[in-house]
């Protein structure tokens, strides 16, 4: 109960749910996801890192900042919440979770409210402290949060950052077994799922429900994101409104978000 109070109040003054897709987002249904890649580059992953480094940021923290600015985008709106996935191994009181062998994750929310004058180092900064105070609440069930707070549907992205990865360790494997090329799938309910995946060259993968979200509003999103991560690694004091690209392209893309 604590738990899910922590997550009220945190929440709390919340205008409207964070909806991109459109029609209803709790429909099943058999099909997988579509998919959209995109990669960082090197370059800009190395001057991201660097950039953060110097900011005292997680990588982590900074995705958690440019997908809230990218949603406000999406939807029109500046208070924007969507799913964060975050490990749960840690949350258990029982011993023996530690023989249980895969990954123990959990989904909490995730709150960005930019302001115009804001710089992209203070909203970085920002989510950064939100996801330390909010660490030790964790282990909330989602769905209660989400009846707690009186709306049906609070959010249809979640946001993965696959740092348990480890990309030397898994290039080796690869040479050292001989594999030429591997693909997994583990896809979520949601909608619209976000993975990065650290490495070299940071990896985003937009898994998207072709039912809800079409591909160019996905390719939209992706490209959106990774342009403001690129705005954080150039120039982290510039402010929060002049970091977000919105072409004609963009915009054509995007609107009209569900609701």
């Amino acid at each position: 109960e604590a738990d899910v109070a922590y997550w009220v109040d945190r929440l709390a003054g919340l205008p409207a749910p964070t909806t991109v897709a459109d029609g209803d987002g709790a429909a099943e249904t058999a099909d997988l996801p579509h998919q959209v890649h995109v990669d960082l580059g090197r370059e800009w992953t190395a001057r991201l890192t660097a950039t953060l480094r110097d900011l005292g940021a997680t990588l982590t923290s900074a995705v958690t900042a440019a997908t809230g600015l990218t949603l406000g985008v999406a939807t029109g709106e500046t208070d924007v919440v969507f799913g964060q996935s975050v490990s749960g191994r840690d949350l258990s009181p029982d011993p023996a979770v530690d023989g249980v062998v895969g990954l123990l994750l959990n989904t909490v929310p995730a709150r960005v409210t930019p302001r115009p004058g804001q710089s992209l180092a203070d909203l970085v900064a920002a989510a950064h402290r939100d996801r330390v105070d909010a660490m030790p609440h964790d282990g909330v069930d989602l769905g209660d949060v989400q009846r707690a707070t009186g709306w049906d549907r609070l959010l249809d992205s979640i946001v993965v950052v696959q740092n348990f990865l480890d990309p030397a360790a898994a290039e080796e494997l690869r040479r050292e077994h001989g594999v030429v090329a591997e693909s997994a799938e583990d896809s979520t309910h949601f909608p619209l799922t976000w993975v990065f995946t650290p490495g070299e060259s940071l990896h985003l993968k937009i898994e998207h429900r072709a039912d809800l979200v079409d591909a160019d509003r996905a390719r939209a999103l992706a490209d959106t994101v990774t342009a403001v991560l690129k705005a954080v690694a150039e120039d982290p004091s510039q402010p929060v409104a002049g970091a977000v690209p919105v072409d004609a392209a963009t915009a054509a893309a995007l609107p009209p978000a569900g609701t």
